[in-house]
């Protein structure tokens, strides 16, 4: 997973390639400790590029050459990361929401 244009307003987003082929549902992401986003039941391919806007949009499929690009949203303008966090990760558990009480997005 890499962060990419860190302290730029609307710009800042994660990039992920996808390691096998399945859905994203239940894959949940945290910053440190701190749950910070929910994927939505979706359908990738082995090597398919994701990347998490730290912004408003709309989510969408791209093909750049031979390779295709499925890009989220979080929902928020904001400015998250002003350096690069120590600890960006991504948990797979379906039960996850259910035990922080949180509702899916």
């Amino acid at each position: 997973m890499e962060v990419m244009d860190v302290g730029f307003f609307g710009k800042q987003r994660l990039l992920m390639r996808a390691s096998k082929g399945g859905s994203l549902a239940h894959h949940h992401i945290f910053k440190g400790t701190a749950y910070f986003y929910t994927f939505p039941d979706f359908l990738v391919a082995k090597g398919d590029y994701v990347v998490l806007y730290i912004n408003r949009g709309e989510r969408q499929t791209k093909v750049f050459y031979k390779d295709t690009c499925h890009f989220f949203f979080f929902g928020k303008w904001m400015s998250f990361w002003e350096a690069v966090p120590d600890k960006i990760s991504i948990v797979y558990d379906e039960k996850l929401l259910k035990n922080l009480s949180l509702d899916k997005r």
